[in-house]
Formats: C-alpha cells, sequence, structure tokens
C-alpha cells in the first residue's frame, strides 16, 4: 500500500481501536441499567466493531479502514478516466438506497432491500460512501478550478441541492443525507475553498474537528436525560462541551507531546 494511503489507515485503526474501548467503558452503565450486562454484551460489541461500528457514529471511521486498501488498488489498477464513472454510479447506487428507494418499483425495492439487510455495512459503507468521496477529493486536488468557476459551480449544485431536499421532504422523504446533488456540492465547495487560499492552522484544525465528532455523542447521550433530544438547547450545548473538550484534550495532549 502507498507510503501515505498506508499511513492514514494506520492512524484510522488506532484511532478507531482506542475510541472503541471509550465507547465500551462508556456503554456499561447502561447495559447495567437495562440488564443487558452479560458476557454476550461484549461478543456482541466486538461483532458490530468489525461489521457496523463500535459506536453508532464509529462506522464512518470502520467504513474508511475498509476503504483506504480498496482506494489504493483502485489508484493503482484502475485508470483515471474511470474514476468519474465510478464516482457517480457508486453514489447513485447509496442516494437512491437512502433517498429514493421507496418511489421505485418493487423489483428495484427487492434488489437494494437485499444491500440494505448486508451485515456487513462497514464494507458496504465504505464501497457506496467513502469510495466516491475519495475518489472525490482527489478529482479536487488534481482538477483545478478557477475561482469563477468554481464558484458558479458551488452557486448552482447548492441551489439544486436545495430544490432537491425541498422536494423530497414535500413528498414525505425525511431523510435527505444522501440527496444526489451533494456530491457535485462537495466538490464545487473544496475547489472554492481552495482557491480562497484561506491561511489558517488546519492541522489544528483538523484534529479538531476529528476531536469532535469522535466525543460529540457523549454529550448527546448524558445531555439528553435533561433535554429533549431535538431542542436547540441541546444542540448548543453539545456544541459548546464539544468544542471546548477538544481544545482541552488536544493541548493536553500537546503539552505530553502524545500524538492523538
Amino acid at each position: 500500500m502507498g507510503s501515505k494511503i498506508g499511513r492514514n489507515w494506520i492512524r484510522t485503526i488506532r484511532l478507531y481501536a482506542v475510541w472503541s474501548v471509550v465507547y465500551l467503558i462508556f456503554s456499561i452503565p447502561a447495559w447495567i441499567e437495562t440488564g443487558w450486562f452479560s458476557a454476550w454484551a461484549f461478543v456482541d460489541y466486538a461483532i458490530g466493531a468489525v461489521t457496523k461500528g463500535s459506536h453508532y457514529h464509529l462506522w464512518y471511521l470502520l467504513s474508511v479502514i475498509y476503504a483506504l486498501p480498496i482506494y489504493y488498488f483502485t489508484l493503482k489498477y484502475i485508470p483515471d478516466m474511470f474514476y468519474t464513472p465510478i464516482i457517480a454510479v457508486l453514489y447513485i447506487i447509496k442516494s437512491v438506497s437512502n433517498v429514493y428507494l421507496e418511489w421505485m418499483s418493487g423489483s428495484v425495492q427487492e434488489i437494494f432491500g437485499l444491500l440494505e439487510k448486508m451485515r456487513m455495512s462497514g464494507l458496504r459503507e465504505a464501497i457506496i460512501v467513502i469510495i466516491p468521496y475519495l475518489l472525490t477529493g482527489r478529482q479536487v486536488k488534481k482538477q483545478r478550478l478557477t475561482m469563477r468557476i468554481s464558484a458558479f459551480g458551488l452557486i448552482c449544485s447548492m441551489a439544486l441541492l436545495f430544490f432537491e431536499s425541498f422536494v423530497c421532504r414535500k413528498y414525505g422523504q425525511e431523510s435527505v443525507c444522501y440527496a444526489v446533488f451533494r456530491l457535485p456540492a462537495s466538490f464545487f465547495l473544496f475547489q472554492f475553498i481552495l482557491n480562497i487560499q484561506i491561511k489558517r492552522p488546519t492541522k489544528m484544525l483538523r484534529d479538531m474537528s476529528i476531536w469532535i465528532y469522535c466525543i460529540h455523542p457523549i454529550f448527546i447521550e448524558i445531555l439528553s436525560k435533561h433535554y429533549q433530544i431535538h431542542s436547540l438547547v441541546l444542540y448548543l450545548v453539545v456544541v459548546l462541551f464539544s468544542i471546548s473538550s477538544s481544545v482541552l484534550l488536544m493541548k493536553s495532549l500537546e503539552r505530553k507531546r502524545v500524538p492523538m
């Protein structure tokens, strides 16, 4: 595996393992409270850790772990000219299964139903979610657009994304996370950001975003006992606690010179 991809792969495995242990410890009191605490609970947690994600939000890290070797072999053995079709096909599969499936014919629903029942959901998401985004990131880096084109593309793709999401919600579709125009909007957004050339401590912001992603469910689960799960107050408090705790932990590790 390429040296850079290999380093990122090892780093992701290490990150996932650490936070899986953290959430295992965090889950034990709830297991005791609900009567789930047993040897099987630990076995079930271990199985989930290699199939769908040890905690509900950690599916992403697990999928990245599965995706990086596939990404490496894609770059090594598949010509560049096929990347855009691969991105389109894989992402449309995810978009259909997540957003548009209920409006499809019965036969299509049966086929996609098998996909959703796939036990190794981490591997499934690696292929139809992470790979398209990894390849899109590569295209962003390789196919740099001018500020004018990236701004125009961003405006158009965002407008289409809002319209698509509005129509889907209007006709009863609650989940629009993987709307079709989300991917092109992401592509033009990053092109636009690269053209701005903002001089910021990008490594610090990158590390902080990882910390926030990893730690925020702890605050959601603790605070949701006192606030309604969809309340604005809960959202703002979780944001505040997640950011502040991430900064404190990063500063603490920097003083100890312990890499994340």
